[in-house]
């Protein structure tokens, strides 16, 4: 499995999973740029401060990977947030984390796809993944009908969204040669396995699945499903 001679851009990379599919990344031979609003302590060929919710921080993210870098191939959308927002909380203070989780998750990462399709494109195509939460697919459990707690309101809208990016720009970026896909993990404090489906994804290649949300369970096998028929992944 090899991503040499291909540049990755990883959002929230000073987190546990954020670094784990840096190092996979590296390891697998691709030139790795981390961004996170806080301090990323691990060896990366470039780490940008940035804010994902602002739309200055994104562009100078992006260019500075660009300049040094000479563009992006790989997207990782993985920056976002996670609180309790209980339903019957203060109108101020559900504002206040509705800002905080969405801002983050959603439009991180719908200005980080506007940021980077331009170099994908003139690159000839790439990959962008979002990474989401189990909680969006269906229980695993029989006898199960719930996915979400109901003090996580804020959090599941802001990973719902995401497969609404999905299958919107696989579609739109289709022509391009450009995947989307989203990842959606399960909770863990070993995020590596994780990561091993991301790198799985990705070496599927041009001619890869689109449009698809991949699933990764603590309790299940992390590995990829079956690939369906290119013409069934964005219908």
């Amino acid at each position: 499995m090899s991503l040499s001679g291909k540049v990755a851009l990883v959002t929230g990379a000073a987190g546990e999973l954020g670094r784990a599919c840096c190092q996979l990344l590296r390891a697998a031979g691709a030139t790795v740029a981390g961004v996170d609003e806080r301090p990323i302590d691990q060896e990366l060929t470039l780490g940008v401060t940035a804010d994902v919710s602002q739309v200055d921080d994104v562009r100078r993210a992006v260019d500075t990977v660009v300049a040094e870098l000479g563009g992006v191939d790989i997207l990782v959308n993985n920056a976002g947030r996670w609180k309790h927002t209980p339903v019957d909380t203060t109108r101020e203070q559900a504002l206040t984390d509705f800002h905080e989780l969405l801002d983050v998750t959603t439009r991180g990462a719908f200005l980080m796809q506007r940021a980077v399709v331009e170099s994908m494109i003139g690159r000839g195509g790439g990959d962008i993944v979002n990474v989401s939460t189990t909680n969006i697919l269906p229980p695993r459990r029989a006898g199960r009908t719930d996915r979400n707690s109901p003090n996580t309101d804020l959090y599941a809208a802001s990973k719902w969204a995401l497969t609404g990016f999905t299958q919107a720009w696989a579609l739109a970026l289709n022509r391009h040669g450009i995947r989307v896909n989203t990842l959606a993990i399960d909770a863990t404090e070993t995020p590596m396995p994780h990561a091993q489906v991301l790198l799985e994804l990705l070496s599927e290649g041009p001619e890869g699945r689109t449009g698809e949300t991949v699933g990764s369970w603590v309790s299940g096998p992390s590995a990829l499903p079956p690939r369906r028929q290119r013409g069934e992944n964005i219908t």
